[in-house]
């Protein structure tokens, strides 16, 4: 990947974090400092994608569904599965609010 790539990505990230949709605020609430035992990030950027949260410390991502995941985005189930095949556990969570 390019350096202009990863610095569009980076900007990206960085917009997504600041305008979070319902459900990724409210799965942020509860993984967020350590809650659930372990540090999780979110909009982090691995390779050409940017996962919603990432847990590093266990090299596990979660995709939350909706939002601009449903809004012509579409790519959820093909980054889980790419990112699943580099040997990073992955899971979906669909959008439920």
């Amino acid at each position: 990947m390019g350096r202009s790539k990863c610095t569009r990505l980076l900007g990206h990230a960085r917009r997504m974090r600041a305008t979070p949709t319902t459900s990724e605020a409210i799965l942020w609430e509860a993984l967020r400092g350590s809650q659930v035992g372990v540090m999780f990030r979110r909009q982090v950027v691995i390779g050409p994608y940017i996962v919603d949260f990432c847990a590093p410390s266990v090299r596990l991502v979660v995709e939350v569904d909706g939002g601009y995941h449903s809004a012509g985005r579409g790519q959820t189930s093909g980054e889980i599965g790419r990112l699943s095949g580099w040997g990073t556990p992955c899971c979906g969570c669909p959008r439920r609010w």
